[in-house]
Order: C-alpha cells, then sequence, then structure tokens
C-alpha cells in the first residue's frame, strides 16, 4: 500500500472535520507493513448511515431545528436488508477489480477499500450499469434485482422531492406561507388540496415587508423571492436586481386590467425543486472533490480498457466491456477534472490532530488549495446538481406545452400526485441521463469519511445531515529495499540514477512532494503550510516540462513498468480513450517528463522491486514441553493453488 496523491481539478473544498479528533494518523510517519488493518472496520464504499436511515415517508415533515419541507436526506438511499447485502457484495467485488487490474497483492482489499476508494468507486458504478441493464434483458441476478430495486426507489423518492419541492418554490414566490405549505405535505394531502393551497394570490412582500424593508418579508414574496444555487441567476424580478422588479414591488397596481405579478415557468419551477433538494447533499466539505476523483478513477480505468492503450496492457480489465461501453463512459466523463491532491486532505487533518482547531485547519488547507486551482467551489457543486435537475426534469419538460401561469398551480399539484404514483425505469434514466444518475449516485457516497481513526458505530448523524464517519485506513507501508526503484536522469544527461524516492515539483498545484513505490501503489509525502502528511494511492499527479498538468497510474508490473497518462486539459465530457493515443491526450508509456526537486527537468521510468526473501526456516526445537515449541498438536499441510 501506498500513499498517492489523488490528481484533479483543485477545487477549495476538501473533507469535513466533524465530532471526532483523528488520532495522530497523519502526521508525517509511515505505519506498518502492507496487509496490516486498522484498529477499526474501514469504511464502506457507500455511505452506511445514508443505506441504514429510515426512507422518507411524509417528504414534508418538520425536523427538529425548524428544517421543513425537506427529508432527511439519508432517507434518500434507504435500502433494504436484501438491498445492503446485495450492494455489500457488490463493494467486494469493485475491490477486487481494482485489485486486479492494477496487480495488486490479494490482501490489499483494505488498502483498496482506504486509499483508491475513488478507483473502487467507479467500478462500483460500472457493476450497477451491468445490474441495470442485465435486469432490462431480463437476465439478472439476485444481487443485480436487488440493485435495480435500490436504484428505482432512490429515484422516486428524488422525484418527490423535486416535485414537492417545485411547490415548495413557488409557495416561497408567491408569499404563501412556507409552513403551511409543509404542514400540508405533512398530513398526506390529495392533489385536488395541495392545488386550492398554490392557487392563492401570489403577494408581492409577507408579514409587513416592503421594497424599504425587505428584510421583513421572511415568508417570501415575487418582489424577494430568489431562485437557489446553481440557478440564482434564473430569476430577476426582484428588488435586488437593478431595473427588473415590477411597479408592485414599489407602488400599488393603478391598472383597471389588474398587474399580472413576473411568473417563472412551470419548468423553472421544478428545476428550482430539484436544485433546492440537492444542493445540501452536495455541498457537504469536499463533495465536488470527491465526485469528480470518482470520475477521473472511472475514466483512467476506461482508458485502460479500449483501444491502443488496452491492447498494451497485460492485464485485461475485469470490467472491461462496462468500462469501455457509452452508458458508462458518458455517465462519469463530465465530471472528470484534476482534483485535491490527497495529501493536502492529509495534511488538514495532520494540523487537526496536533492541536490546531478545525476550522483554522480547514482554512489553511482551502486557501492553498484555492491557490493551485484558482476555482470556485460552488462551480464544482454546481455541475454535480445541475445534472440531477437535467435528470430529474427532462422526463417532465419533453412534450410539455406553454403553461399559463393561472394553470402552474395545478400542474405543481399534478407532478407531486405523479411522482407519487410513478415507479422509474432505472434503465430509461441509464438511457435518457446517464450523468444525471451517475450524480445520484455519488449522494451514496457522500459524505466522504475522514481521513482519521474511531469507533464509527458510536458516531451518531443528526437529523438534517449526515456525519462524515472516520476512514479507519490501513497503515500505510515503510519503504522497503524490495520496493520498486525510481530511475531519473536529468534532462540533457545520459547518466541515470536509481533511488527509491523521487521529488516532484508540480505547478499545477503548486504542492512539492516525494514519492515512493510499493508495488504499483504510490506513496506521496507532501508539506502544506508547516504541516507534512503522506498519503498513498494508485494515482501520479505531475506537471511536465511545459508545466500541463497529467494523471498517471503506475504499472510497475509489467515488462518495461508502464505509465498510463492523461492530460488533465482532456478529462472533459469529449474525452475518449478510444482515440486519446492518437489526439495526444494520453499514452502508455515506459518514461515521463516531470519538474524534479528543485525544478530540474528529469525523464523518469520504473524498475520493479525485487521479491521479498523468504524467512530461514528455523532451527528444531529441542525443548521437552511441546507447548513451548509449539507443536502439542499435529502438524498440519495446507495446499494453495493457484488459478490454472
Amino acid at each position: 500500500m501506498i500513499k498517492v496523491r489523488v490528481p484533479r481539478r483543485v477545487i477549495a473544498v476538501i473533507a469535513a472535520l466533524v465530532l471526532v479528533v483523528p488520532v495522530g494518523m497523519f502526521t508525517g510517519q509511515t505505519m506498518a507493513a502492507a496487509g496490516a488493518t486498522a484498529a477499526f472496520p474501514t469504511t464502506d464504499l457507500l455511505s452506511a448511515p445514508a443505506l441504514g436511515a429510515p426512507a422518507p415517508t411524509s417528504f414534508g415533515t418538520c425536523g427538529p431545528g425548524g428544517t421543513c419541507g425537506a427529508p432527511y436526506p439519508g432517507g434518500m438511499y434507504a435500502a433494504t436488508p436484501a438491498q445492503r447485502g446485495s450492494l455489500q457484495a457488490m463493494q467486494a467485488v469493485a475491490i477486487a477489480n481494482v485489485i486486479h487490474d492494477h496487480a495488486l497483492d490479494g490482501g490489499d482489499a483494505g488498502a483498496v477499500q482506504s486509499w483508491a476508494r475513488p478507483e473502487a468507486d467507479a467500478q462500483l458504478w460500472g457493476l450497477l450499469v451491468d445490474s441495470i441493464n442485465a435486469v432490462h434483458s431480463g437476465n439478472a441476478t439476485a444481487d443485480q434485482l436487488n440493485a435495480d430495486a435500490w436504484l428505482t426507489a432512490m429515484l422516486q423518492r428524488e422525484a418527490v422531492t423535486t416535485a414537492q419541492g417545485a411547490g415548495l418554490e413557488y409557495t416561497k414566490w408567491a408569499g404563501l406561507g412556507i409552513q403551511g405549505y409543509s404542514n400540508l405535505l405533512s398530513s398526506n394531502p390529495t392533489e385536488a388540496q395541495l392545488a386550492t393551497f398554490l392557487a392563492g394570490t401570489p403577494q408581492p412582500y409577507t408579514n409587513g415587508g416592503s421594497a424599504t424593508n425587505s428584510a421583513a418579508s421572511t415568508d417570501g414574496g415575487y418582489c424577494v423571492y430568489r431562485s437557489p444555487l446553481p440557478l440564482q441567476a434564473d430569476y430577476t424580478s426582484n428588488i435586488f436586481t437593478p431595473f427588473s422588479a415590477p411597479q408592485t414591488c414599489f407602488t400599488p397596481c393603478t391598472s383597471i386590467l389588474g398587474c399580472l405579478p413576473p411568473t417563472p415557468s412551470f419548468g423553472q419551477f421544478e428545476s428550482w425543486g430539484a436544485a433546492s433538494q440537492n444542493n445540501g447533499r452536495y455541498s457537504g466539505f469536499g463533495s465536488p472533490t470527491d465526485v469528480r476523483s470518482i470520475a477521473v478513477g472511472g475514466a483512467m480505468a476506461a482508458t485502460a480498457t479500449v483501444g491502443a492503450i488496452g491492447g498494451g496492457l497485460v492485464t485485461a480489465s475485469a470490467l472491461g466491456s462496462t468500462l469501455g461501453g457509452t452508458a458508462f463512459q458518458t455517465a462519469v466523463f463530465p465530471f472528470a477534472g484534476r482534483a485535491a491532491p490527497l495529501a493536502i486532505s492529509a495534511a488538514q487533518n495532520a494540523a487537526a490532530a496536533a492541536g490546531e482547531s478545525a476550522a483554522d485547519a480547514a482554512q489553511e488547507v482551502i486557501d492553498a488549495a484555492e491557490a493551485a486551482g484558482g476555482e470556485a467551489a460552488a462551480s464544482g457543486v454546481g455541475i454535480i446538481v445541475s445534472a440531477v435537475i437535467f435528470a430529474v426534469t427532462t422526463a417532465v419538460q419533453q412534450g410539455l406545452t406553454v403553461i399559463s401561469a393561472a394553470a402552474i398551480p395545478g400542474k405543481l399539484a399534478s407532478l407531486t400526485a405523479q411522482a407519487e404514483a410513478t415507479t422509474p425505469d432505472p434503465y430509461a434514466a441509464l438511457t435518457n441521463n446517464p450523468s444525471g444518475l451517475f450524480s445520484m449516485f455519488t449522494g451514496a457516497v457522500l459524505p466522504q469519511p475522514r481521513f482519521s481513526t474511531c469507533d464509527n458505530s458510536i458516531t451518531i448523524s443528526g437529523f438534517g445531515a449526515l456525519t462524515a464517519p472516520c476512514l479507519n485506513p490501513t497503515p500505510i507501508p515503510a519503504a522497503t529495499p524490495f520496493d520498486p526503484q525510481w530511475v531519473i536522469t536529468p534532462s540533457g544527461s545520459t547518466t541515470s540514477t536509481t533511488q527509491p524516492t523521487l521529488g516532484l515539483t508540480d505547478s499545477s498545484t503548486g504542492l512539492t512532494s516525494t514519492e515512493f513505490l510499493h508495488g504499483n501503489w504510490i506513496v506521496t509525502t507532501a508539506t502544506i503550510n508547516g504541516t507534512t502528511a503522506s498519503a498513498q494511492g494508485l494515482r501520479l499527479h505531475y506537471a511536465d516540462w511545459t508545466g500541463a498538468a497529467h494523471t498517471a497510474f503506475l504499472f510497475a508490473n509489467q515488462t518495461p513498468a508502464q505509465f498510463l497518462t492523461v492530460a488533465d486539459s482532456a478529462f472533459d465530457s469529449a474525452f475518449d480513450p478510444s482515440t486519446c493515443v492518437t489526439a495526444g491526450a494520453c499514452s502508455l508509456t515506459p518514461e515521463i517528463q516531470v519538474v524534479g526537486a528543485g525544478g530540474v527537468h528529469e525523464s523518469v521510468s520504473v524498475t520493479g522491486g525485487a521479491e521479498v526473501p523468504t524467512l530461514p526456516t528455523p532451527p528444531p526445537c529441542t525443548n521437552p514441553n511441546p507447548f513451548l515449541c509449539g507443536t502439542h498438536d499435529t502438524p498440519t499441510t495446507t495446499t494453495v493453488t493457484g488459478p490454472t
């Protein structure tokens, strides 16, 4: 196992530090040998609190703290015991696939679950894609049927909350009373009752608010309404947008025909409902980075499967046909980009373990990420939420004619009734909007665990938010003389040196780091704002001699060792793994050009590690007491037969 930096587009949000104080896992020291286990079980790929949360039955019930109109978010992903068992089985297969595809040690399951979660999550998504297609084809296994049923329930809950969220946004816009709407939802209303409530006369302000006292209008009104992120620019007919508000926001209506309010379209209310229900789920500390990290794992895995790259690797992908398929790629690739290196998260936790406040540690790391990446967190959240919005609204929008303002309340009531009565089809969702379905799936792996150790069984999640669990990662192994070695040749030189550690200067992230190898694992150590941390993983992120950023997998088991590299600039919805070699966006090469320590341009290759020598046979025990010799039972032999 090794620590790796997980390269992607740096977004200024990293994993949250909540509730449990880390136990000093990231203080710069390396840990026990490969195969060692953590003190507590490593956290599952899918969020156990999310799967185990009660499914929402009354979507509008107000919870503690005044949370109204939104269900407990974990309930969106609630799974039956049978479904959880099948998802657990698929998790084991996903981890085994990563071990197979990267030629890892058979005992590295815990390390994959700890340090290669994005790659394993991408494999898990591929297995869910297989399940959807198998159910559609009529040849699904019991586990695939359970997985498809879980996705179906998830889609329906998303549709219902989106529909009810659309009604809530209309209620805010029209100033009809947020609490009244939530109370109505809690009573399991009929479609007619919902329509009657929403048919109330739209108000410019509520609770005595006015253009000069907008803060008093706490129950909304069309003059103070703002559409939710990431669609905040959609609605401008309010007093906060210069010269856009109608007359009735400032003076009473003087027209004998009456003054109609600037009513948004039905489609806008539906989109805003989806946005308001999903923003919280994907706005958690680190969520955009986590989703993009999974997407990069999927994009890299797909690249290793098809075209010239796939043909050049000896080990075929365990999920090759799925990873190389259109459904997988169109779902995942839009989210691929360069995410924050894993060492940033590790440094954040190390700072907290050293006694720094969580807030200070988080802010330091955020500042470092912002400086390196220059990208706002909201943009990452917006991409994810927008995909979900499109997924849940496309079916309704198709064939939808223009609806008059007067008909919108009835249509919104009908939208909720239809969502509650209609069973979605995951195959249709995968076919019509795979990236939206993938976005919904990623909500089930959030919040990603913190890089710390604790007993997750005593970690309690509050209503309205899921607490990020402790990862409980496997220990990072120390370097040994038997690990693969770096072969480093400075630019312009014909002399190479073989050494265990590679220094990198990554101008694309602003990080300097050192890397050592353990099989195909890469262990990265970096210092951020005075805090040193290590992490292991399967990716290397580096800047080449031109400053262009790249992400690489290492296959040290190949002869010679090979790097699968993809230019970060190629990670987008248009990325095509089958043609990326000819397009110059990816390569399978025994040597890469990096910027080493001190900014030196270097060509780097890898020489394979040696087999660890077997331990010498101990001398025979001569003590007459068999218990002291450990031979009080009859010796047994075990034969292990490998694959033929």
